[in-house]
C-alpha cells in the first residue's frame, strides 16, 4: 500500500462502516427501505461508470419495476400506481427531448421510407378514429399507447454507436441481462420464497404440471421475453466475435426461456438460430462453423432432451384452443379484426375501439356490435384477454391502412440488418449490432402473436431501442440500397 492509499485508508473504512450501520438500521426498520437504498448505491456505482446512465437508469427501473410493485402491495395501491406510470413518465419526455434535439435522431427519421412508413401507422388510425366518431378521451390515451414503440426506436436512434460504445454496452449489458436471468434459480430451487413473494398479488404459474420460471417478474410471459432477448444478444455476440463465454451465456438464456414453458419466446429462440444459420453459410469459414455448430446443438437437444416437454407443450395448445373459435377469446379477437377490416375497409374502427387498454377501459360498443361481449375475458365484466393479441388491435382499429405500413416498417428494419448482418466487410461490431436487432424484431414478431409487446414499455424497449440504433447506424442503406462498406 502506498503513502496516498494509506492517507485515503481511514476515511474510506470510516464511509463504509457509516454505510453498512444506515443500511441494517433501515433494513431492520423497513425491508424496502433498506433494500432501496443498497438499490440505489449499486446503480450509482454501475452509472458511474457508464457512458450513457439516463439510458441505463431507465432500463434499470424498468427491469425492477414489477419488484416495487410487489413490495408496495401491488399497482391498486397509492404507490404501486404512481411505480405503474414511472416508465411513462420518463418515456415520453426523454422522447420528445430526442426527436426536438438530437441531431443524430432526426436525420435517421427523416429517411423517407422510414418517415412514410411511421407516418402511416399513425394517419391509419387518426383517420379511422375522425370517420367513427370516437371521444376524444379514450382516443387520445390510445393514441399515447400506440406512440409507445416508435418513442422508444426514436430514443434508440439518438444513441450513437461506435465500436467502442457497442463494446463497452456488451460488456456492462449483457452481464446485467444474465443476473435477471439466472435470478429465476432462486425461485425453482425454493418456490416457497416465490410464494411469499408473490404474496396474495398472484399464485406462481404452472404449466404441463411444472412450474414455471418467471424470475422477479410479474409472470412467466415477461421473463420468457427477457430470456429470449438475452438470448438474442449473447448469440449475436457469440456469432460476431466468437468468445465462448457468449455461446454459454446464450445457452443458458435459451434453457430458462424454456423452463419458462413459453411456446413464443421458444419459437423465437429457434427462429434466431435458423436465421443466424442462413446468414453465416456465405460469411467466413469461422462464423460458418460457429453458426452450424449451434444449428446442430440446438437440433439435437430438441429432438432428444427437449421433445417429450415440446410434445406435451404442443398437447396443451392443441388442448387450449380446441372448440367453437368464436368463444376463445384471442381467436375472437383474429377473426373478427378480418371482420371489422373487410366491413370498414381500407380504415378501421378508430381508436380505443378494439383489441387496445383503452377499449377496455372505455368499454368499447364495437365487442356489442360484434357478438364478443359475452365471450369469457372480452366481456364487460371481466375484459382481462381484450389485450391478449397485437395485430388484430392494430387491424380492427386502423384497418388496412395502419396494419400495412406497420408491417412493412418492422419489415425494412429486418431487411436492412439482414444486409449488413450479411456484409463481409463490416466491422464485427456492426455486425453484433445487426445481428442482435435482427434477432429482437424476429423474436418481437413471435411475442406478438398473442401479446401486446409493442406497446408494453420494458418488452417494447428490448426491441426498439436496439433497432432504433441499428438503423441510426445502418440508415444508409434504406438511403442508398448500396453494398459499400460501411462508415
Amino acid at each position: 500500500m502506498n503513502a496516498q492509499s494509506r492517507q485515503m485508508f481511514p476515511p474510506l473504512l470510516l464511509a463504509l462502516v457509516l454505510l453498512c450501520a444506515t443500511v441494517g438500521a433501515l433494513t431492520s426498520a423497513s425491508p424496502l427501505a433498506g433494500g432501496s437504498v443498497l438499490l440505489a448505491i449499486a446503480l450509482v456505482f454501475v452509472v458511474s461508470r457508464v457512458d450513457r446512465p439516463l439510458l441505463f437508469l431507465f432500463f434499470a427501473f424498468l427491469i425492477v419495476q414489477d419488484p416495487f410493485l410487489f413490495f408496495v402491495g401491488g399497482a391498486d395501491t397509492p404507490s404501486g400506481f404512481i411505480i405503474k406510470r414511472l416508465d411513462e413518465a420518463f418515456l415520453y419526455p426523454f422522447a420528445i427531448w430526442t426527436l426536438a434535439f438530437n441531431r443524430r435522431a432526426q436525420s435517421a427519421l427523416l429517411v423517407p421510407r422510414i418517415t412514410l412508413l411511421i407516418g402511416g401507422c399513425f394517419a391509419g388510425m387518426v383517420i379511422s378514429t375522425a370517420i367513427v366518431g370516437v371521444k376524444w378521451a379514450p382516443a387520445l390515451m390510445d393514441l399515447v399507447l400506440f406512440s409507445k414503440p416508435f418513442m422508444l426506436f426514436a430514443i434508440g436512434t439518438g444513441v450513437s454507436a461506435d465500436e467502442r460504445d457497442i463494446r463497452e454496452g456488451l460488456r456492462t449489458g449483457l452481464p446485467c441481462m444474465m443476473f435477471v436471468v439466472l435470478f429465476a434459480v432462486v425461485f425453482l430451487v425454493a418456490p416457497q420464497l416465490q410464494d411469499a413473494y408473490l404474496g396474495s398479488l398472484r399464485v406462481a404459474d404452472q404449466r404441463i404440471g411444472m412450474l414455471s420460471a418467471q424470475g422477479f417478474f410479474d409472470g412467466p410471459g415477461v421473463y420468457s421475453w427477457f430470456c429470449a432477448a438475452t438470448f438474442a444478444v449473447a448469440y449475436a455476440a457469440y456469432v460476431s466475435f466468437g468468445r465462448i463465454a457468449y455461446l454459454h451465456s446464450a445457452i443458458a438464456a435459451g434453457a430458462f426461456a424454456v423452463l419458462s414453458w413459453r411456446r413464443k419466446s421458444i419459437g423465437g429462440i429457434v427462429a434466431m438460430v435458423i436465421i443466424a444459420t442462413a446468414i453465416q453459410v456465405g460469411r467466413d469459414r469461422g462464423s460458418r462453423r460457429r453458426a452450424l455448430a449451434v444449428f446442430a446443438i440446438a437440433s439435437l437437444v430438441g429432438v432428444t432432451i427437449l421433445a417429450p416437454v415440446m410434445t406435451a407443450l404442443w398437447q396443451f395448445t392443441l388442448y387450449e384452443y380446441q372448440g367453437d373459435p368464436g368463444s376463445i377469446a384471442r381467436l375472437a379477437l383474429h377473426f373478427t379484426a378480418l371482420e371489422i377490416a373487410r366491413d370498414h375497409f381500407p380504415f378501421g374502427t378508430g381508436l380505443a375501439s378494439f383489441g387496445s387498454y383503452a377499449s377496455a377501459v372505455y368499454y368499447s360498443g364495437v365487442y356489442t356490435d360484434y357478438g364478443l361481449a359475452s365471450v369469457w375475458g372480452l366481456s364487460p365484466n371481466y375484459p382481462a384477454f381484450i389485450t391478449d393479441t397485437f395485430w388484430p388491435m392494430v387491424l380492427g382499429q386502423g384497418g388496412v391502412a395502419s396494419f400495412v405500413p406497420y408491417l412493412l416498417f418492422l419489415v425494412l428494419l429486418l431487411k436492412t440488418n439482414w444486409s449488413v448482418a450479411r456484409q463481409t466487410t463490416c466491422s464485427r461490431e456492426d455486425r453484433f449490432l445487426a445481428l442482435t436487432a435482427l434477432f429482437l424484431v424476429v423474436g418481437s414478431l413471435f411475442e406478438s402473436t398473442s401479446s401486446h409487446i409493442y406497446d408494453t414499455t420494458m418488452q417494447s424497449a428490448l426491441v426498439m431501442v436496439p433497432a432504433g440504433t441499428a438503423w441510426s447506424r445502418f440508415a444508409q442503406w434504406a438511403r442508398t440500397d448500396s453494398h459499400s462498406r460501411l462508415s
